[in-house]
């Protein structure tokens, strides 16, 4: 599957995000998940959007594998780089991989997609999970979303890497915002792509990530 190339894609790939950020932010998000998220031993879990993979690392030791895929090189990279020694952790080339997944995770990806892109891969996401795998999509921005909400969040939980990205990320990624759309979607347009994709979404009370004003849909595959 080709997916639509968008200056996001230009963003990653030329950014040095700060690796304590990206810690932090998977931290919170894999502590929230772990409590939200019911997994077995025998799951086998597809991370997609994995970026350096710090999201993975944490959910390995409870699954019986984990296959990450990410559409940036640089980062598919970082992620084989730290996953070198998790025996049942594997980087993927190519997506969509010739296997099924009784879940797969779609954190704080799908707002540098397109609408038309989102729902594609709600049908190739729905041919990869097993009869009645999930699909846990996190960070999703509801319609009128104001970012500056996303930077008080971020300042008030991990205030020490605030101020790196602050420095070191945030002109440029607002940069890249201006010319930018970032994809916006309200839960009931979640839930109606969802079914017709033939999934039953629900919506999380709390999104999983301290980006409080977001939030998180799982998708059981019908």
């Amino acid at each position: 599957m080709q997916l639509e190339e968008r200056n996001w894609t230009s963003y990653w790939e030329n950014t040095n995000i700060d690796s304590a950020v990206e810690q932090s932010n998977a931290k919170f998000y894999t502590d929230a998940f772990l409590k939200n998220i019911p997994l077995q031993t025998d799951f086998k879990v597809m991370d997609f959007g994995c970026g350096s993979g710090y999201v993975a690392h944490a959910l390995a030791p409870a699954v019986k594998e984990i296959c990450l895929w990410d559409k940036s090189a640089k980062f598919r990279a970082l992620a084989k780089l730290r996953g070198k020694d998790i025996a049942n952790l594997s980087v993927l080339d190519n997506f969509p991989p010739d296997k099924s997944f009784n879940l797969i995770v779609v954190h704080s990806v799908i707002q540098y997609m397109s609408a038309e892109e989102f729902k594609s891969l709600l049908a190739t996401w729905h041919r990869a999970l097993a009869p009645g795998g999930q699909l846990v999509i996190s960070d999703i921005m509801p319609k009128n979303h104001n970012g500056f909400k996303d930077l008080y969040a971020m300042a008030t939980t991990t205030p020490k890497q605030f101020c790196a990205f602050l420095l070191k990320s945030v002109p440029q990624y607002f940069k890249y915002w201006q010319s930018n759309t970032l994809l916006q979607v309200d839960q009931q347009q979640i839930q109606d792509w969802g079914k017709a994709a033939g999934y039953k979404f629900k919506i999380l009370p709390n999104n999983l990530s301290y980006y409080y004003s977001r939030f998180t849909a799982v998708g059981e595959k019908l």
